[in-house]
């Protein structure tokens, strides 16, 4: 399993996030792009882009990503004069800002609702000790915050030999590229493949549209401060807290332990169709499925079982991003959870 920071550096930098971090809720008549690509909020300041902010500014205008990047990259007065243009025409859409380190890094709905991670961590961390888990993987991407845990309370072999553990993954984003989730996790420890399960919470970030969310500054409008948001996170997170403890019983690990040890008595009858067919299923790019078809043949453990351990152990690659190899083990756990008939689908 890939790893990312540690808790320690994490919260350093959630916590220099938090004093840096500034959202507004505009009316885009009052968002301009200059010729440097910066977005300039009028009586409020100047702010860069970050590339995600670039993607979801494309996005909402309804600019081609295409077009976008490539006029982007090769004419930046024609890029803002193509933005400027769609501004002013939907002059009185309203969008949320968010801002770090002044830079866009999200431009979204209206009625999208920041829940920060860093109200996450507070609730989290007692958590953790609480239930006796160990963090096996932490971090803080451009996109996303990732939190793998699992606890030595739920152990068991799969097949002599072969020994996992059971946990949970926290996730979130707060720039809405995902919902905020909890998943089921468990972690193969002879190899520390990581495998992220069946989603038992996602939270999507919608909110209120009401005016009593905001501070009115004339037209232009700051959210409200960092506590009054932590303190509505706050609630929320309490039911974090619950659902967490409730997915950490014996009977939902049983549950998971039952399909990986099925999974290890379907062999794989056909190689080369398997592969096809799951590179199709599950949308492999080529390169990564010739990967996890050298992977299979090196573990030699030709069966539903191995294949997905193969997907998982590809995740661990040094070329492999967090975000990438977290999707990974996604995929690796949905082709280990599949049924015999899917299965048997698969096998041609």
């Amino acid at each position: 399993m890939k790893q990312g920071g540690t808790l320690e550096s994490v919260l350093t930098e959630l916590e220099r996030q938090a004093r840096t971090k500034r959202d507004f809720r505009a009316p885009r008549r009052l968002l301009k792009m200059s010729d440097q690509h910066q977005l300039m909020l009028s009586d409020i300041g100047t702010f860069g882009i970050t590339n995600i902010g670039h993607e979801q500014l494309s996005a909402r205008l309804n600019i081609p990503k295409e077009y976008y990047d490539r006029v982007r990259n090769s004419n930046k007065e024609l890029l803002a004069s193509n933005v400027n243009h769609w501004l002013e025409n939907t002059a009185d859409e309203i969008n949320l800002v968010r801002t770090l380190d002044e830079n866009v890094r999200g431009f979204l709905g209206p009625g999208y609702r920041p829940l920060d991670t860093i109200s996450l961590m507070p609730i989290i961390i007692p958590l953790l000790k609480e239930l006796e888990m160990e963090i096996r993987s932490i971090a803080l991407t451009e996109k996303n915050f990732y939190l793998k845990v699992t606890t030595p309370k739920f152990r068991a072999e799969v097949k002599p030999g072969d020994v996992i553990e059971f946990g949970t993954v926290f996730s979130n984003s707060e720039n809405g590229y995902r919902s905020f989730s909890i998943e089921d996790f468990v972690l193969r420890l002879f190899c520390m493949n990581g495998a992220i399960s069946e989603t038992v919470l996602r939270r999507r970030h919608i909110g209120k549209r009401h005016r009593e969310m905001f501070v009115v500054m004339e037209e232009q409008q700051e959210l409200l401060s960092d506590e009054a948001k932590v303190a509505d996170d706050k609630a929320f997170f309490l039911k974090v807290r619950d659902l967490a403890r409730s997915r950490l019983t014996q009977e939902n690990f049983e549950q998971l332990l039952d399909k990986l040890r099925g999974a290890t008595k379907r062999d794989i009858s056909n190689t080369e169709t398997l592969i096809h067919e799951v590179q199709n299923k599950f949308d492999f790019f080529n390169e990564d499925m010739k990967q996890i078809e050298i992977l299979l043949h090196k573990h030699k453990d030709y069966t539903q079982y191995g294949l997905g351990n193969a997907v998982t152990s590809f995740a661990k690659s040094d070329e492999i991003s967090y975000e990438k190899a977290t999707e990974l083990e996604k995929l690796g756990a949905q082709i280990m959870e599949l049924g015999d008939t899917e299965w048997n689908v698969l096998q041609g």
